[in-house]
């Protein structure tokens, strides 16, 4: 799966039900949903939901779907459209120690060196506990 570095969006559909409040849910993610109050909270309550039932997908292995288009939904009355913009997941990294033939190695270190110098990056704090990288 290639990596992901633009946040996601998808469509969500969003219902009032008078006594039950704002429920929200995605044409491309069956069984994705979420519910609040107020049609702002359903909105944030949305994104939660979204950002859960993408990682769990990712973690399954499955292929997340191709966003559906507004253009191609059916219109209900009654039911209002919004589309929930979430961050790309990040990477899982983990860390591994290998064993490999030295001409193997003396081929990689070679090939790096032909790639140049290495590109310098600062770190720079964001807000408290968050770091990003540049360079």
């Amino acid at each position: 799966m290639p990596a992901l570095t633009t946040p996601l969006r998808y469509l969500a559909s969003i219902t009032f039900e008078r006594g039950a409040g704002y429920s929200v849910t995605f044409p491309d993610f069956p069984g994705c949903f979420s519910a609040a109050d107020t049609v702002d909270d359903a909105v944030v309550s949305a994104r939660d939901a979204l950002s859960v039932g993408i990682a769990d997908m990712l973690e399954h292995g499955e292929p997340l779907p191709e966003a559906t288009r507004l253009e191609r939904v059916e219109r209900r009355t009654g039911v209002t459209y919004a589309l929930i913009e979430v961050p790309a997941p990040r990477p899982r990294y983990a860390k591994v120690n290998i064993s490999l033939p030295e001409p193997t190695l003396a081929a990689i270190d070679e090939a790096a060196a032909a790639s140049g110098p290495p590109v310098p990056i600062s770190w720079s704090r964001q807000r408290p506990g968050s770091w990003r990288a540049s360079g």
